[in-house]
């Protein structure tokens, strides 16, 4: 038996009011898209270097295939078009803050040095946030502290030039541009398998659009697919799997007003949206491509922070191996719920998580203000000792060449 804990936890709330900056981040916060860069760090990032010697030799052939001579160029980060500079102002109102393991202390710190390098492949998975902040500030962060180029597989209508749900500006014009510019690909496992087998870094949300567009006190849920079929396409090439949580997405508005499944239940409205989206691809139960209806917070969004957590490693992961593979992807979900844990306590000793002052005073200085200290917030990440309850879903593994059989009580869905 394979039990997941599907928990749900609730951050506060920040105490002021940001009017302005909230209209400019409400219409570049619509786009599950890429931004440049806008304030400079107070903090170095440490320069973490993976210990040599310690590879693999699958990856480090694979690492060997992609000389500097055939790197692909990284897209600039001056904005090209109006969601881009949208998507800078949103930048400047969420702050993000960047952690990630040390792989010699096992302790968190600030920046990507944590993350394993450029050259290899890599597969990142983590929560999906409201409306997808989260891929944008992801890779852009990574260009930035980096220059690197992670390859972001993000839901296929995205990158179709016309909308589903047009006249409705939804997702905003010059979305599919900005997307292509930095490289995103259509989810899907053949586009994944190509990019790892080219050494690549790979940015994937499991819980995809059912994420973004969560219901009502769904905030920093996962909700992902009961199968665990990225870890079998991560071990088919031997790639190494980085999860991460972020929070702060959740709560850059208020919780929906009205959400997917109340929109589709309207008269006439319901109906719709259903002949427009209804026969587009889904990858995880329950991820209708309608975007709930929010409202701003009226204390200004949250600071965003993200938690790149230890690497998870399947040299000898055998993908037919489908207990493996469950067991695998269990410590894969413990592993973005600590994560979420760690974040949520931290940033309650962070003197700047308030858009207020905070903005203002990045605008004047041009600096990030710093984070929580290590003093308050520990270094070390606390592994979550679960105990299974009623609620939880259950996994039976029937057969070792057929996915396991998972049950959920009712009050999942209540």
């Amino acid at each position: 038996l394979v039990m997941r804990i599907r928990a749900q936890r609730m951050g506060r709330t920040a105490p002021a009011s940001l009017a302005l900056a909230l209209a400019l981040a409400l219409l570049g916060s619509l786009a599950d898209g890429f931004k440049p860069a806008i304030v400079g760090r107070t903090i170095p990032s440490p320069s973490i270097r993976r210990p040599t010697g310690t590879e693999p030799a699958s990856r480090l052939t694979l690492a060997a295939a992609r000389s500097s001579t055939d790197a692909e160029p990284l897209p600039s980060l001056n904005p090209t078009n109006p969601i881009e500079l949208a998507m800078r102002v949103t930048r400047d109102i969420i702050s993000p803050v960047f952690l990630s393991i040390d792989p010699s202390t096992k302790e968190v710190v600030r920046g990507l040095g944590g993350v394993p390098g450029k050259h290899q492949a890599v597969v990142m998975a983590g929560n999906h946030q409201m409306f997808g902040l989260d891929g944008v500030t992801i890779v852009e962060e990574f260009i930035r502290e980096r220059e690197q180029l992670v390859k972001a597989l993000v839901y296929p209508v995205l990158l179709e030039e016309e909308s589903p749900l047009a006249p409705l500006p939804y997702p905003l014009p010059g979305t599919p541009e900005m997307l292509k510019r930095f490289g995103a690909l259509p989810a899907g496992g053949m586009n994944m398998l190509r990019l790892l087998k080219k050494g690549s870094s790979v940015l994937i949300f499991p819980g995809g659009a059912r994420e973004v567009f969560k219901r009502k006190n769904e905030a920093y849920t996962l909700q992902w697919p009961r199968t665990p079929e990225l870890v079998r396409l991560a071990a088919s090439v031997n790639a190494t799997i980085v999860p991460f949580a972020a929070v702060g997405g959740d709560e850059f508005f208020s919780d929906p007003v009205l959400d997917t499944d109340d929109l589709l239940g309207l008269p006439f409205i319901g109906s719709w949206l259903q002949e427009r989206t209804g026969k587009l691809p889904s990858l995880v139960k329950g991820d209708s491509f309608v975007p709930p209806i929010v409202v701003p917070r009226p204390e200004g969004p949250r600071r965003h922070y993200f938690l790149f957590l230890e690497p998870i490693d399947t040299t000898d992961l055998d993908p037919k191996d489908v207990r493996g593979c469950n067991e695998v992807y269990s410590q894969l979900r413990t592993a973005v719920e600590d994560g979420l844990t760690y974040l949520q306590e931290a940033r309650e000793s962070d003197p700047n998580e308030a858009a207020v002052p905070r903005v203002a005073v990045e605008r004047v200085t041009g600096r990030q203000q710093p984070s929580f200290d290590f003093d308050s917030a520990s270094r070390r990440m606390v592994k979550s000792s679960w105990v299974p309850r009623p609620e939880d879903e259950v996994c039976v593994l029937v057969a070792d060449d057929m996915p396991p059989l998972c049950v959920e009580s009712q009050k999942r869905w209540d």
